[in-house]
């Protein structure tokens, strides 16, 4: 690669022309238009999960490296890469803090919170990797029991006070499932249709990690059955032509958006910046990340007291609702079911984390829970 390198960026990814300008001649792509701009001349590309990197897209470019500004890779082939000389990299972990807010958020804005203490209820996290272990950091700072299954996990990896439990006895003892496991091939359709039927009445079924994980048809084959089970549904199976049946019959579902905070979409691209300028062999740069980041709408709040789960809703929520994505989603969808979810991912508006409050306590308790979870807490 001599001089100046031609990069290409996804036109999604934030910052992309005034951080990869520093480095390169960069210009934006749409998805749709992509291959129209690949060339010899090409030398970098950096993408978003929804385009798919294989030989038949950039063999016969001058492509040496593929940056992927998310902590997923099943969008790219990885093994041709490698074989071909294109070095590849990825923004893991970039997306946790803001996928766990919206497990989070979500689950808060479902539950009857006169009737269903979650202290009361086990949770089951299937996969335990970056944002399966943060959501147990969480919850279990919230005093909620959580259990664990990651068949890949080691014995000698787990630690002290982490309970794992096999599949079946997970399904049986949760009131609450998050998925959180990578895709491939042992664990595609990991639940499928026994699994999902052992699954008891009323529990509440979490998806925000890759469609596939769910066998979506056998899902659909268990509600038509009248199979009563709560589902929450970022990702789906053949995004974005989703299955109308259980679009239709989600407690709360959304187009794939959990990781999408500003500051996970930061993260991710900050993240890849790096390894290029690494690739590349130049200096290290360093920037004022803040900067980046918009004003958000409120910044400092007192809270008075202890927190109960109504009262921590009601800050979340301040922040950010999952379930005004999803109602937003629902009425787009119903005038443009084919386009709605692209539409929703592309123009996204401006979602903070919860670290964008500052909360001033009065009460060292919650001073010490709030911290814990990512607030910028203060002590009165």
């Amino acid at each position: 690669m001599d001089g100046m390198p031609n990069i290409l960026i996804d036109k999604n990814i934030p910052y992309a022309l005034e951080l990869f300008n520093k480095v390169g001649r960069t210009k934006i792509f749409d998805n749709k238009t992509l291959h129209k701009k690949l060339s010899k001349n090409t030398d970098i590309l950096v993408v978003r999960s929804v385009t798919k990197v294989n030989e038949r897209l950039i063999k016969n470019t001058g492509i040496r490296f593929v940056g992927s500004v998310t902590s997923g890779t099943d969008h790219v082939d990885k093994e041709w890469m490698k074989n071909n000389g294109v070095f590849f990299c990825h923004a893991d972990g970039c997306n946790a803090i803001s996928v766990v807010e919206y497990v989070i958020s979500a689950l808060l804005s479902q539950i009857d919170h006169r009737n269903f203490q979650l202290k009361e209820k086990v949770f089951g996290i299937v996969g335990y990797g970056n944002i399966g272990s943060l959501l147990r950091f969480y919850l279990n700072s919230l005093g909620i029991t959580t259990i664990l299954y990651d068949p890949i996990m080691s014995p000698t990896e787990r630690k002290k006070g982490e309970i794992f439990v096999t599949m079946e006895e997970l399904v049986h003892r949760s009131d609450i499932i998050s998925i959180h496991s990578s895709l491939d091939s042992s664990s595609y359709h990991l639940f499928n249709e026994d699994i999902l039927d052992a699954i008891g009445t009323n529990r509440i079924l979490i998806n925000t990690s890759r469609g596939s994980l769910i066998d979506n048809q056998a899902l659909a084959l268990l509600f038509h059955k009248g199979k009563k089970i709560k589902i929450i549904l970022d990702v789906w199976e053949n995004e974005p032509h989703i299955s109308e049946y259980l679009f239709d019959r989600v407690m709360l579902g959304t187009p794939h958006i959990a990781g999408y905070s500003i500051e996970s979409k930061m993260r991710g691209v900050f993240q890849i910046f790096e390894k290029l300028n690494k690739f590349l062999k130049k200096e290290p740069m360093s920037f004022m990340k803040d900067r980046f980041l918009p004003i958000p709408k409120f910044k400092e709040i007192y809270l008075n007291g202890s927190v109960n789960q109504e009262d921590l809703r009601n800050l979340i929520h301040l922040i950010y609702n999952a379930n005004d994505d999803s109602f937003l989603w629902k009425k787009m969808h119903e005038r443009d079911r084919k386009n709605s979810f692209e539409n929703f991912r592309n123009n996204y508006p401006i979602r903070r984390e919860w670290s964008s409050i500052e909360v001033n306590c009065n009460d060292i308790s919650s001073f010490s829970l709030l911290k814990k979870i990512g607030f910028i807490a203060k002590s009165l």
